[in-house]
C-alpha cells in the first residue's frame, strides 16, 4: 500500500475551512479553462485538479453534456461482483451501519472495484434516482466522465475530495465527493469508497470519514486474510497428519484433544468424532500409559504403550512428548505411535490375500448366473454370509470374490479350515494367546485369526466341522464384537465380515444336535447355494475354458476329441469344477507324453473316476495299460526346467507362472535335483 500523501490531504482540509472564497476562485479558473483550454494564471486551484482537467480536455470530453457514466455490460458486471465478493462482504456491514446512523438523506456511498466500477451503493433511495449517472455498473474513470473524485483517486491512489466546480462537467458543479482507496491485507489496491452529496453539505470532516471507513474495511480484510491463512494452514496440517500411517494425538494445556488422525482411529478402534475436541480424560481410562505421563509432564521414547478405551486395551509402540507453552508453561502433549509388531497384524501379510474376483468366476448357466448375482448383491452389505456347496464347487473362490467387492476389501482375507485343525488347537488359532499362556507357547505371545481379520474378512471353511466346544466361543465373538486372547484379560475389538462355508446342509446338523441353533442364525443371514457342476447346462463351455487355462499354464496347445468331450459331458463330476480342472490337466499331460496334441478317450480312461463311471454304465473301453505314472514326473521335471530357464532362475516369477507356491517349487527343485540359477 503506497503511503498516503497527508500534505495533500491537509491542503484539501484547509481549503474547506474557507470554502466560499475557494469555490469562487475555482469557478473563475474553470470558466477560463473551458474557454481557453489552459490557465495562464491560477487562482488557488490545486495542482492535481488542474492536471486532471488537462487530461480530460485532451480526451475531448464536452463539459456541458449531461452526465452519462458508461455502464459496463451485465455479464461483465456479474463477473466483477463475483471477483470482489470478499470486498463486498467485508465492506457492506460497515457501510450499511454507517448510512443507517451517521449519514443524512442527502448523502450516498459508492463502493467500487480497483478500476472505478461501482459494485454496490448505500444510503437513502432518493439518491439512486439519477438513472444513467452513478449507478451500480457505472464506470467512473476520468476517461468516462472527466474529472471526478473516484477517477482522480484511481490516478493518484490517494484520498481525494472534490467540491462543486472542481469537477470538469458542469452538471456536477453542485456535488461534492470524498473518495478513499481500499487496500487488501497484502497492500494491493482492492477498490474505493466514495461519499457523495450536495456541495453545500461539504464538511471539513467528510474526507476524514471516508478515510476512516476505508481503514476500517482494510483492517477487516487483513483479519480475514490472516484467519483464512490460519484455516488453510490448519487444513494442510490436518491433511498431512491424516496421510501418515502413524497415529498422532495432540492435546492442549487443558487436555483437549486437538489432533486425532485417521491412523489413531484405525489403530485404537476409536471413531475420530468420539475423541477430537474431547478431554483426553473422558476418552481414555486412567490406567492408559499416557495419562500418567501427561499429568507428570514426562516423556516416553520408543516404548510400548497401552490405551484403554471402554475397558478394551490396545497395545502400541511409540513416543510421547510434553509441549511447552509461553514462558515455559504447560503447552499440552504430542503422542506418536504405531501398531505393535507382535500383537498387530501387518496389512500386507503373506497368505492373507484374496486373489480372485467375480471376473474369475466362469459360467453362463442361468442357475449359476443367479448365484453370482446374489453374491454380488450380498458383497456390498456387511451382513454375515453362509455359502453352501459340495466339495469343489468353488466356495472359497466365491468368498474371495465377495471380499474383493465389499467395503472390507482394504483389510485382509483370512481363511481357516475348521476341519483341518485339531480340537485342542483351534481356540488358540482363532483367538491367539498371551506370552506364557500355556506350556510350549511362544514367550512373546501370538495373535489369532480374529485379530488378523480385523477390518477385513474371516472365512470359516467347513464350519459344519467346528467342534461343539468351540461354537459358543465363536457365538460370543459375533454377539459382542470383541474377544480375549488365551491367557489375557483385555477385550479386543473385532470388526470383520464373517463368511462361513459348509459342504453339508447345516440345518440338518442343527437337527442332529451337532451344530448350535443360535450360532446357525448368526451365520445364516445371507444364504448362497452354489450349484454342483452336474446341474449346470454350460459344462461344454467350462471344458473349453479350462483347456485354455491349462494350455497357458503348461505352455503347449492341445484339444479334446469329440469322443472324449462326449464322455466329459456324460460324467457326473462328484468333485465338481475342481475335479474337472484336475482331469483336463492330467489328461493333457498324458497326451503330451504320447507326443499328441489331442486328449482322446483312452486318456480319460486312465482316470479311475471316469473309468468306474463308464463301467457302471456298461460302456467300457480298452484302458491304456502301458501308461506309467513315472512319465508324469518326467514331464513335470521338464516343464519346471523350461520355466526356470524362461524366468532366469527367479523363484517367485517361476512359481507364479507354474501356478504353485514358492514352498512347493522349492520342494520340486529338491525332488528333481534342479539348479534354479541355470534352470537345469
Amino acid at each position: 500500500m503506497p503511503p498516503i500523501n497527508y500534505s495533500s490531504t491537509e491542503q484539501q482540509l484547509m481549503l474547506l475551512s474557507n470554502l466560499h472564497s475557494y469555490l469562487s476562485d475555482v469557478r473563475h479558473n474553470w470558466e477560463y479553462f473551458i474557454k481557453h483550454g489552459k490557465i495562464d494564471r491560477c487562482y488557488g486551484l490545486r495542482n492535481e485538479v488542474l492536471r486532471s482537467w488537462e487530461r480530460t480536455a485532451a480526451k475531448n470530453i464536452n463539459p456541458y453534456e449531461p452526465i452519462d457514466a458508461a455502464l459496463i455490460p451485465e455479464p461483465s458486471l456479474k463477473k466483477r461482483i463475483l471477483e470482489n465478493e470478499e470486498l463486498i462482504a467485508v465492506a457492506s456491514p460497515f457501510l450499511e451501519a454507517f448510512t443507517a446512523t451517521a449519514v443524512g438523506p442527502e448523502f450516498r456511498i459508492d463502493l467500487t472495484d480497483k478500476d472505478a466500477v461501482i459494485l454496490k451503493q448505500f444510503g437513502h433511495k432518493k439518491n439512486f434516482k439519477n438513472k444513467g449517472r452513478f449507478v451500480i455498473g457505472s464506470f467512473c474513470s476520468e476517461e468516462s466522465i472527466g474529472t471526478n473524485a473516484i477517477g482522480l483517486a484511481v490516478v493518484l491512489k490517494q484520498p481525494v475530495q472534490l467540491i462543486g466546480p472542481e469537477h470538469f462537467n458542469a452538471n456536477l458543479c453542485y456535488r461534492t465527493c470524498a473518495t478513499s482507496p481500499i487496500f487488501d491485507g497484502k497492500g494491493v489496491l482492492a477498490g474505493f469508497i466514495n461519499l457523495a452529496g450536495n456541495y453545500e453539505t461539504a464538511h471539513i470532516h467528510t474526507l476524514g470519514i471516508s478515510m476512516a471507513l476505508a481503514r476500517g474495511i482494510e483492517l477487516e480484510l487483513k483479519q480475514k486474510r490472516l484467519l483464512n491463512e490460519k484455516e488453510t494452514t490448519a487444513s494442510y496440517l490436518k491433511k498431512i497428519v491424516d496421510t501418515i500411517h502413524e497415529g498422532v494425538i495432540a492435546t492442549d494445556n487443558n487436555g483437549i484433544i486437538q489432533i486425532f488422525n485417521h491412523a489413531s482411529s484405525t489403530i485404537l478402534g476409536i471413531p475420530v468424532e468420539k475423541a477430537l475436541r474431547k478431554n483426553i480424560r473422558e476418552v481414555f481410562d486412567t490406567n492408559s500409559t499416557i495419562m500418567g505421563k501427561i499429568d507428570n509432564h514426562k516423556r516416553i521414547i520408543d516404548k510400548k504403550m497401552s490405551f484403554f478405551y471402554q475397558n478394551k486395551r490396545r497395545t502400541v509402540k511409540g513416543s510421547s512428548f510434553p509441549l511447552e507453552g509461553k514462558e515455559n508453561t504447560n503447552g499440552g502433549a504430542l503422542t506418536v505411535f504405531q501398531e505393535d509388531d507382535i500383537f498387530q497384524p501387518k496389512r500386507n501379510a503373506t497368505g492373507f490375500n484374496a486373489h480372485f474376483t467375480f471376473d474369475d468366476i466362469k459360467g453362463k448357466s442361468k442357475k449359476f448366473l443367479a448365484t453370482i448375482q446374489l453374491a454380488k448383491k450380498a458383497a456390498v452389505i456387511p451382513s454375515n454370509i453362509l455359502l453352501y456347496g459340495e466339495s469343489g464347487t468353488g466356495k472359497e473362490l466365491f468368498a474371495q470374490a465377495i471380499h474383493n467387492a465389499s467395503n472390507f476389501s482394504k483389510g485382509l482375507f483370512v481363511g481357516i479350515n475348521c476341519s483341518a485343525i485339531p480340537e485342542d488347537l483351534i481356540e488358540s488359532e482363532l483367538f491367539g494367546y498371551e506370552g506364557g499362556a500355556f506350556t510350549g507357547s511362544r514367550k512373546e505371545g501370538r495373535i489369532g485369526k480374529f485379530q488378523w481379520a480385523d477390518g477385513g474378512t474371516l472365512f470359516l471353511d467347513e464350519i459344519n466341522s467346528m467342534p461343539l466346544s468351540m461354537q459358543p466361543k465363536l457365538l460370543r465373538v459375533l454377539q459382542n464384537l470383541s474377544f480375549t486372547r488365551i491367557g489375557g484379560n483385555t477385550e479386543i475389538p473385532f470388526n470383520a465380515r464373517i463368511i462361513a462355508a459348509s459342504n453339508t446342509e447345516l440345518w440338518n446338523e442343527v437337527k442332529e444336535k451337532r451344530f448350535r441353533e443360535d450360532l446357525f442364525y448368526r451365520l445364516d443371514v445371507v444364504s448362497i447355494e452354489i450349484p454342483p457342476l452336474r446341474e449346470l447346462d454350460d459344462i461344454d463351455e467350462l471344458i473349453s475354458y479350462y483347456c485354455i487355462k491349462t494350455t497357458n499354464r503348461l505352455n503347449f496347445n492341445f484339444k479334446v476329441s469329440d469322443k472324449a468331450k462326449e464322455i466329459l459331458l456324460q460324467y457326473s463330476w462328484p468333485g465338481n469344477t475342481r475335479e474337472l480342472k484336475n482331469v483336463i490337466e492330467r489328461c493333457a499331460v498324458i497326451a503330451f507324453s504320447r507326443n499328441s496334441d489331442c486328449i482322446d478317450e483312452e486318456d480319460l480312461l486312465s482316470y479311475r473316476g471316469i473309468r468306474n463311471f463308464l463301467e457302471g454304465q456298461n460302456t467300457t473301453s480298452k484302458i491304456d495299460e502301458s501308461f506309467e505314472p513315472s512319465k508324469l514326473d518326467s514331464l513335470e521335471k521338464k516343464h519346471i526346467q523350461q520355466t526356470l530357464s524362461q524366468m532366469k532362475g527367479n523363484i517367485t516369477k517361476t512359481a507364479e507362472r507354474l501356478g504353485i507356491t514358492r514352498k512347493t517349487l522349492y520342494y520340486k527343485i529338491k525332488k528333481y535335483n534342479l539348479n534354479p540359477k541355470s534352470g537345469n
